[in-house]
């Protein structure tokens, strides 16, 4: 294996006077405090795996001629791409852009320069952290600490700082973005500083989840440890305010002291929005099935409690991480709303009879006498039934065609805005 190709590429200028010099930056290790400016300091300091790439204009080379000469053996220079003009950007980026492409690894020196050129530089390297967020493992910076003008002491002096998780923040400014907008992270969007790494992580699992709709882990897991990763960060991070908008817009995913029919509808207008049909559609059907139990359980006490019971089974099942029995896989949501629908919709000559095969279907409300209670008190509308019994999945799954696609758009918007006249202005079931 070839070994990787490495350079320190830096941004000459016109100063040679010298100064006095620090570094915070481990690549940066100082055999001495001074040097004539950070052309010199570069080629005096820099590793011996590094090449030391100059970007100059003709003045700026001219002026550093006594560098170029002394250290003659460490300058490699690209006669097509180092010697810039300074008036053409374009020219300039494509450039800098010729010289990175020719490293694997690259150090980037943006403290001199004619004012513009760093800020040409610097769009590059946006542009390169977004393709290969790896490569370019510093940016340094002499900053000034003390201007020998003012203080009239015989040297200035400089620390050398990395400006690279600043470049980062670039980067997640766009992944915060894109995730408020859709709760989807580009995998080819990375970042490369630790201390962000577990924000990103759990904005990923946050994504698996919602496209997978794994609800129970996301609100019960992945939502609120998120939310406490934005809050233990948010007030010491430059990009809190991101952060706080975002924390705002996840708040729909809370499911603390709010009903899961809610819930699901509030979570289906907004992936509908976002264009996540069959999350939407899927969302909306469940809410269906959620308000319908919601609404049956509270017929009374006793039939709460009956609810209840079945309820902390589904809870307590949903946790486990071994494999589940037979009768297990039956507690779930998803098969205890079917049965609710099932009370709703069948007639009670064939839903009491305990030799019908419907009546067999019952996995979880087995108790004919709850059952019959329901049947008895619950409010019974041919319409909402239909409603109930709507189920856009399959069109959705099979839709092939631009119209077919934009007909179920329709219809999802069309079934959250029956679900909230049916569920949540008529509470046509009188859910208390």
């Amino acid at each position: 294996m070839s070994e990787k190709k490495k350079a320190v590429i830096t941004i000459l200028g016109l100063s040679d006077f010298e100064a006095e010099y620090s570094s915070t930056v481990d690549a940066i290790k100082l055999k001495t405090s001074h040097y004539l400016n950070m052309f010199d300091l570069l080629c005096q300091n820099i590793p011996e795996e590094y090449e030391v790439v100059p970007f100059y204009t003709k003045e700026a080379e001219e002026k550093q001629k006594r560098t170029f000469e002394k250290y003659e053996d460490k300058i490699r220079k690209y006669d097509d791409d180092c010697s810039i003009d300074e008036n053409n950007f374009e020219s300039i980026l494509k450039q800098f852009n010729n010289i990175i492409d020719k490293y694997d690894k690259v150090i980037i020196d943006v403290t001199n320069g004619l004012r513009h050129i760093p800020i040409l530089v610097t769009i590059n390297m946006i542009m390169q952290n977004i393709k290969q967020v790896d490569k370019i493992e510093n940016i340094i910076f002499g900053k000034m600490k003390e201007d020998s003008r003012i203080t009239r002491n015989k040297f200035s002096v400089y620390e050398i700082i990395d400006l690279k998780e600043y470049l980062d923040l670039a980067n997640l400014s766009y992944i915060l973005t894109n995730f408020k907008d859709n709760y989807t992270i580009s995998s080819n969007i990375k970042i490369s500083t630790i201390k962000y790494k577990s924000l990103i992580n759990s904005m990923n699992q946050f994504s698996r989840d919602i496209m997978a709709l794994s609800m129970y882990n996301l609100f019960q897991n992945t939502y609120p440890a998120l939310d406490k990763i934005i809050e233990e960060i948010k007030d010491d991070f430059i990009l809190g305010k991101d952060l706080e908008k975002l924390q705002e817009e996840l708040e729909i995913f809370k499911l603390e002291n709010r009903k899961r029919y809610r819930l699901y509808f509030d979570l289906a207008k907004n992936l509908n929005k976002k264009n996540y049909l069959l999350q939407a559609v899927a969302l909306i059907a469940e809410a269906k099935g959620f308000y319908l139990k919601t609404s049956m359980k509270n017929i009374d006490n006793k039939t709460k409690k009956y609810f209840n019971k079945i309820e902390k089974q589904i809870t307590e099942i949903a946790k486990k991480e071994d494999e589940l029995t037979y009768d297990e896989q039956n507690y779930n949501y998803y098969q205890l709303n079917k049965e609710c629908k099932s009370i709703y919709s069948t007639s009670a000559d064939k839903l009491y009879n305990g030799d019908n095969p419907k009546y067999k279907t019952f996995k979880l409300l087995k108790d004919k006498n709850i059952i019959k209670k329901i049947k008895q008190k619950i409010t019974f509308d041919k319409k909402f039934k239909e409603f109930l019994w709507r189920d856009l999945r399959n069109q959705l799954v099979h839709a092939n065609t631009e119209k077919e696609i934009e007909n179920v758009k329709n219809k999802i918007s069309a079934d959250i805005n029956e679900f909230q006249q049916f569920c949540i202005e008529k509470n046509i079931l009188n859910y208390k």
